[in-house]
C-alpha cells in the first residue's frame, strides 16, 4: 500500500473523513497520523528509537481533532479505611472499666498485659483484698539479701600486717 501524501488524502476523501484532511493542511498533524487514525493503514512496531512522547503527542492532538477524546475513567472508589477489631471483647472491656472504677489499676495492667485473665482479675476485685505481688516479694527478698551481704563483709576478719610475707608475693 502506498503511503504517500496525495494516496492518502485522496483516501481520506474518499471515506468522508473532511476533519482529518483539514487538520493535515493546516498542519496540526501528519497526513500519515490522520491516515492511521482513519484506520487506512497501521503504524510500524515502535524499534525504541526516537522521543517517546510524540505517540502522546499524536494522540493528544488527534483527540482534539475529531473531539473523540475517550472520557476519563470514572474515579476508584476510595477504600474506606475497616476499622481495627477491638483489641479485647465487649466482656474483657466491661471487666476493665469495674476495675478502674475500684481503682485496682494493678490488675487493669496485668489483664491489658495479658499476664492474667479478666476472669481472674475479676475475681481478685471482688475479694476486696490487695495481696501482695510477686514481684514485691521479689524485692523485699532482695533488700534483706544486700543488708546480709553488707553485714557479712563487715564482719570477715582482717589479716594482720605481720602475718604477710613479702616473699610470697614477690614470687
Amino acid at each position: 500500500m502506498s503511503t504517500s501524501v496525495s494516496y492518502l488524502r485522496k483516501r481520506l476523501a474518499d471515506i468522508g473523513r473532511h476533519d482529518l484532511l483539514a487538520a493535515c493542511e493546516a498542519g496540526l498533524v501528519s497526513t500519515f497520523a490522520c491516515a492511521e487514525e482513519a484506520g487506512l493503514i497501521k503504524r510500524r512496531a515502535v524499534t525504541g528509537n526516537g522521543s517517546e512522547n510524540q505517540a502522546k503527542k499524536r494522540a493528544w492532538a488527534l483527540a482534539r481533532i475529531t473531539r473523540g477524546a475517550p472520557p476519563l475513567p470514572p474515579p476508584k472508589p476510595v477504600p474506606q479505611p475497616v476499622p481495627a477489631p477491638p483489641m479485647f471483647s465487649q466482656e474483657t472491656r466491661d471487666v476493665i472499666a469495674k476495675l478502674v472504677e475500684a481503682g485496682r489499676t494493678d490488675l487493669v495492667v496485668a489483664v491489658a498485659e495479658r499476664r492474667i485473665s479478666p476472669f481472674q482479675a475479676a475475681r481478685i476485685a471482688d475479694r476486696g483484698e490487695r495481696r501482695r505481688t510477686v514481684s514485691t516479694y521479689v524485692d523485699k527478698v532482695d533488700k534483706v539479701e544486700k543488708v546480709e551481704k553488707v553485714e557479712k563483709v563487715e564482719e570477715a576478719p582482717k589479716p594482720k600486717k605481720a602475718a604477710l610475707d613479702v616473699r610470697a608475693l614477690i614470687g
